[in-house]
């Protein structure tokens, strides 16, 4: 498979990408979950963070191409057992083909986004884990990171 260019707009200007580097992070996504407050301070940071650096930076800059961000959530239930199971069971391969919104850095694999936009297909160039919150539960993911 080869690098797909997908676009995103700011006010300003339309940012063009080489690829994506895609993030994916357990986290705790439902009100009943031990760390769901954390959770959802950690996401909207997260989300700001990856739309700034995609519509005001147009990405990020790696050999003279632009990489755009793409962040999937999953919900841990703030559980080890469950911290586990998504880190051997949902890493996006470099080179997989993911489908998005047109108009979206971050997908969410637990929450019920209405996004009417038509969906975009976008290579993966690279493909990261962001630690859940707490030491338990990160313990849990490091022996599965490379």
């Amino acid at each position: 498979s080869s690098s797909s260019s997908s676009s995103s707009s700011s006010s300003s200007s339309i940012c063009t990408f080489d690829g994506i580097v895609s993030f994916s992070h357990p986290m705790s996504l439902v009100q009943g979950d031990k760390f769901f407050s954390t959770g959802q301070l950690q996401l909207k940071s997260i989300e700001m963070m990856v739309d700034a650096i995609n519509t005001k930076r147009c990405g990020v800059g790696v050999n003279g191409k632009r990489y755009g961000i793409e962040l999937t959530t999953y919900g841990d239930d703030s559980s080890k057992d469950k911290v586990e199971a998504i880190v051997e069971n949902a890493m996006i391969p470099i080179g997989n083909t993911i489908i998005g919104s047109n108009n979206s850095s971050s997908n969410s694999n637990n929450n019920n986004n209405n996004n009417n936009n038509a969906p975009r297909q976008r290579t993966v160039d690279a493909s990261f884990w962001l630690g859940p919150y707490s030491s338990g539960l990160t313990g849990k993911m490091s022996p599965h990171a490379n």
